[in-house]
């Protein structure tokens, strides 16, 4: 014999699964990107994503952990700041969120992100002394010369030296 309790389960279980579908088929059926519906979705609980942050998980996709933060506060991670950003020809790793995908609060905070096929950057510099002189004015005369649109440091992820000042 059934138990009260069974009954309200299988119904609660067919909801959830009714729900489910129809929300897979309106996905499938959809011309907009996935990520424009996941976006609907973020939002419809904008007011409570207001008052909730993590540095631990990215809230946008619950996958990975959050690199980078917005002004709100809200921190995402590297894929999800490609999803929700735009990005121009002339900087194509350069990103811009303009509003938070959770919560809508307007972001001016701009992300750089180095492409998923590059490896760590690491330079290494040795020599003390007067010895570490020349590497670095080497560096330094590189960065006039090609007229860089950013420090040189800004290409290295992590530097090496022994006794020429360089800390990472």
């Amino acid at each position: 014999m059934n138990q009260p309790w069974e009954s309200c389960t299988r119904q609660f279980a067919t909801a959830v699964e009714d729900k489910f579908c129809q929300y897979a088929f309106k996905l499938s059926s959809s011309r907009e990107k996935d990520v424009s519906m996941h976006r609907i979705t973020l939002l419809k609980y904008k007011e409570l994503w207001k008052e909730i942050r993590s540095t631990k998980t990215c809230f946008s996709c619950f996958a990975r952990s959050p690199e980078h933060t917005l002004e709100c506060e809200h921190a995402l991670c590297s894929s999800c700041v490609t999803e929700y950003s735009k990005s121009t020809d002339i900087e194509p790793w350069t990103f811009n969120i303009e509003f938070c995908p959770l919560c809508e609060t307007p972001n001016d905070k701009i992300f750089s992100q180095k492409p998923s096929t590059a490896g760590i950057r690491a330079i290494i510099l040795e020599g003390g002394g007067i010895r570490g002189i020349v590497p670095l004015s080497f560096l330094e005369e590189l960065e006039r010369t090609i007229d860089l649109p950013m420090d040189i440091q800004e290409h290295f992820d992590i530097a090496f030296g022994s006794s020429s000042g360089i800390s990472n």
